[in-house]
């Protein structure tokens, strides 16, 4: 009974992480933060979507849109509020999406972001979805509520840790056969690579997969 109860109240959040993603665009903005001296990204977002793909440049790329999931105008007012805030802490840039108010529902977040190829990379969600792709570097992923995806080449990876607490995790490389624990989460984990990333995601309620090719 109890694992029962566990099961539907993953089905409840994942159906409200679903309403998440389909918002209305209230307002966007666009940034670019020059990394010459950085080694790494942390992103922080409380309510939303972050999709992250590696290229070619020398600046992290952001385009943010703030969406409402109803026509409210206080949702729509309390949406203005919201602000990507920036900072640096050593060799590492802090992105985080600020402004969300305690009780007002509705309002989430999607992060469109250009990192270069050879930045580590570091997400945590609260409610809502990850998606990365083509880096070479070391990746975690956190997601509360919701899913993380990782598609990449297998030859630039060197292992993969993957955790859902009450979900499913997915691991697909090549000719590989990753260890597997857990019932109704799952853990797996693959350490036989001969590149140099590692990755790592966890999420809490939802799915984690990774696609190497």
């Amino acid at each position: 009974m109890r694992r029962s109860r566990t099961v539907v109240l993953a089905a409840v959040l994942l159906v409200t992480v679903s309403s998440v993603w389909a918002g209305e665009k209230v307002r966007s903005e666009e940034k670019a933060y020059p990394v010459s001296a950085a080694a790494s990204l942390e992103v922080e977002v409380p309510v939303g979507g972050v999709d992250v793909r590696a290229y070619d440049g020398a600046e992290v790329k952001v385009s943010m849109r703030v969406l409402c999931d109803h026509e409210n105008a206080d949702c729509r007012e309390n949406a203005k509020k919201i602000i990507l805030d920036s900072g640096t802490s050593g060799k590492a840039l802090h992105l985080e999406v600020k402004g969300f108010p305690e009780h007002e529902g509705g309002i989430s977040v999607e992060l469109t972001i250009s990192i270069p190829r050879g930045l580590d990379l570091s997400v945590n969600v609260g409610v809502g979805r990850c998606d990365v792709e083509g880096l070479s570097r070391e990746v975690k992923l956190e997601v509360g509520v919701g899913k993380a995806t990782v598609t990449g080449k297998a030859s630039a990876v060197s292992s993969v840790k993957l955790d859902a607490g009450v979900g499913s995790a997915k691991l697909s490389v090549p000719g590989a056969r990753p260890k597997a624990e857990g019932f109704i989460g799952k853990s797996l984990s693959w350490s036989e690579g001969k590149g140099s990333a590692s990755i790592s995601a966890d999420v809490g309620v939802g799915d984690v997969k990774v696609e190497l090719d």
